[in-house]
């Protein structure tokens, strides 16, 4: 590791161009793309999450929050603002009066300002936010948005091929096509449908008679001031910090050293393709009582893998969350059980204190049986679940205080208690501590944890951030588990950790670079004779990256990534990657590039890399073997109200004749993907 981080310091400083005469300043993000890709580099493996949490930002940055209206729940809304800056705004504001540019939040002591440019992506300051912007009278008065989005990889995989006399194992087209139409009249309603199909499913016949296998519904409207939120339809609900409900994206323990805590209870529509974790009923919040008071019912049948008992009685093993219905099997599982939930929280909020209670029951149309094998001894059985629990959050000046306990049907108990605290302007501290019991059951959480479903497991992080300089940060953060009871893929119980160092340099006004290297520790099962033993591997990733804008119109960035593994053998992986994104400042056409050459000993040594992808789509990707990986992606605006996008992405391997196995398996050592997409708002 010590060589490794000797070598990014050469890497960055051969990263860095010898000479560049600056003529405007630079901020940086140059672009939403270019801060959606850093903040995605550092999640890596949550690709379905993370395309639903990249899709909210995408909205809000279209439907920008004007800093000086907003009021503490709109501003818990917004990413990187927690409830400690929050305060400080709404403190900042009275006491001075507005703000004239989002910058302004520098002098807040909370809020740096590389926190403030992060902000700039989703906030306005002003008395009326941002008239100049080509769409502010649709967003005053109404709008409809009209999205379609085609795509298909080339060449064709075994799947859609016949195996002799026998048929195709998928049973659909190998194109993917996604639609959206939304109508918003901000602040008061909305309603929208997205329908999709996946590659290799059927359209316009069985099982997907409607055409698209996924389709999704919401309606909401704002009745008045105390009934701010009823949905009809498609549905996320967030509240507490995830121990008994939280859909959608949450940070996971290593991406920000400052994102333990989470800031919302809200309901809001549902308009992600993501086939899993939604709600499908009615939904409304009441605000009484000096609080807000949540209710919603749910009822959709979700998909499933269905056994049969020895007495002819049928139950489920578990749930599919895949989303995929291309072969017999997976459409067999399509919509299989029926999954019903009623829940309920209420969330009291005063200056400095806010406190919440969540309670949740829900019943499944058949019995779950997860199996008979030792590390299953603890899991969810049944047709009906029951959770409730408890959260709060207390503010003062310079520190924050959250947690919650909950508890499920089976007695068993969770327990989360976390400290954010500004130790000097120029120092912030995150502390947190869990502990969630082995028979403790939600199938709505998503905690801040190793297991996000917050059950057999018990850990202890720490992070630091650190502003040396105007234009240097530090951070660090470090986290250490055990798992009381066996998991899938150990032998034993265990334990292991993950740490994290990153250095985010402002070198001039407009040259940047970033320095970040993270080790993981983690168990798995391994033969040790005739017994099966869990012993530790290590995996360590270095990234060191380099941002410059040339001219007003081209940025440029460059990227090394490399891994290894260590364990019984020393295994190592390395990408480098070259971004050329073009913006002119007038035209009707924009696009990005990238170049990437890879090369890992194994797949164990895979590296992670986001690319920027058509509007409201993502792609996260991993790499093994060698090759090199390339894409083109070009916005063009047809007229003011209709944009078109194209993206070309190619694979090529060098190690090998064919890509992927199975029914995925491609006769050749290159795959091309095409997207387009077309959008329409009036």
């Amino acid at each position: 590791m010590i060589r490794m981080l000797t070598l990014s310091l050469v890497i960055l400083r051969l990263l860095l161009p010898c000479c560049v005469k600056a003529q405007q300043p630079g901020a940086r993000y140059h672009s939403l793309e270019e801060l959606l890709e850093s903040l995605a580099g550092e999640l890596e493996e949550q690709e379905e999450e993370l395309t639903a949490w990249l899709e909210e930002l995408q909205l809000l940055h279209e439907n920008r929050v004007n800093i000086n209206k907003a009021g503490r729940e709109e501003l818990l809304k917004i990413p990187f603002i927690n409830e400690l800056m929050a305060a400080e705004i709404l403190e900042f504001r009275e006491k001075y009066g507005p703000f004239f540019t989002v910058y302004e939040l520098a002098s807040i002591p909370s809020i740096n300002r590389a926190i403030a440019e992060k902000l700039s992506f989703f906030i306005v300051a002003g008395e009326t936010g941002s008239p100049g912007e080509p769409d502010s009278l649709f967003k005053r008065k109404g709008y409809h948005d009209l999205m379609v989005r085609g795509g298909r990889t080339f060449p064709t995989a075994a799947g859609y091929r016949r195996d002799g006399d026998n048929p195709p194992a998928y049973q659909g087209s190998p194109e993917k096509i996604y639609t959206r139409y939304k109508y918003e009249l901000p602040g008061k309603l909305q309603m929208g449908f997205t329908g999709d199909k996946d590659p290799g499913e059927p359209f316009m016949r069985k099982p997907a008679r409607t055409g698209f296998d996924f389709c999704s519904y919401h309606a909401a409207i704002r009745i008045n001031d105390r009934i701010p939120v009823l949905v009809v339809g498609d549905y996320t609900a967030r509240t507490g910090q995830g121990l008994v409900l939280w859909q959608g994206f949450a940070l996971g323990r290593t991406s920000d050293v400052m994102g333990a805590s989470r800031n919302q209870s809200t309901i809001t529509p549902y308009t992600s393709s993501d086939e899993n974790r939604f709600f499908r009923g009615a939904a409304a919040t009441f605000k009484m009582w000096n609080g807000s008071l949540n209710l919603l019912v749910s009822s959709r049948k979700t998909d499933a893998n269905l056994a049969i008992e020895e007495d002819s009685t049928m139950h489920f093993t578990t749930l599919q969350t895949s989303g995929y219905h291309r072969t017999c099997s997976e459409i067999s599982d399509r919509k299989s059980v029926r999954h019903s939930v009623a829940a309920l929280f209420y969330t009291v909020t005063s200056s400095r204190l806010k406190a919440g209670f969540t309670a949740l029951a829900e019943t499944f149309g058949l019995p779950m049986n997860q199996g008979e094998q030792l590390y299953q001894k603890f899991l969810f059985r049944g047709k009906e679940n029951l959770n409730a629990g408890i959260d709060y959050r207390w503010v003062t000046t310079n520190v924050q205080f959250y947690g919650e306990a909950a508890v499920s049907r089976s007695g068993g108990m969770a327990f989360f208690q976390g400290i954010e605290a500004r130790l000097h302007d120029q120092m912030q501290l995150s502390l947190s501590c869990r502990h969630f019991q082995r028979n403790y059951h939600a199938t709505w959480a998503n905690a801040f944890a190793v297991n996000d479903k917050a059950n057999n497991e018990t850990g202890l992080f720490a992070g630091l951030r650190i502003f040396p300089a105007a234009k240097v940060t530090l951070s660090a953060c470090a986290d250490w588990y055990t798992r009381p009871w066996l998991v899938y893929g150990t032998a034993s119980p265990s334990s292991g950790s993950e740490w994290m160092a990153r250095a985010d340099l402002k070198i001039s006004r407009r040259l940047s670079g970033t320095i970040r290297v993270r080790s993981r520790v983690k168990p798995a099962k391994d033969h040790d004779g005739n017994l099966y033993v869990t012993e530790t591997g290590t995996r360590d990733n270095l990234r060191v990256q380099a941002s410059y804008l040339l001219n007003d119109r081209i940025s440029l960035q460059t990227r090394a990534e490399m891994s290894q593994i260590r364990s019984r053998d020393r295994e190592n992986g390395i990408m480098i990657s070259q971004n050329l994104t073009w913006t002119p400042a007038k035209g009707p056409l924009s696009a990005n590039l990238r170049f990437s050459w890879f090369r890992t000993d194994s797949y164990d040594t895979r590296i992670y890399t986001f690319e920027n992808d058509v509007l409201y789509a993502f792609s996260s990707l991993s790499f093994y073997g060698e090759g090199i990986r390339s894409y083109i992606n070009i916005r063009g605006n047809l007229t003011r109200n209709t944009c078109v996008w194209f993206k070309i992405a190619n694979s090529c391997y060098f190690d090998r004749d064919k890509i992927s196995s199975g029914h995925q398996e491609i006769g050749n050592n290159s795959k091309t993907e095409v997207k387009i997409e077309f959008r329409y708002r009036f």
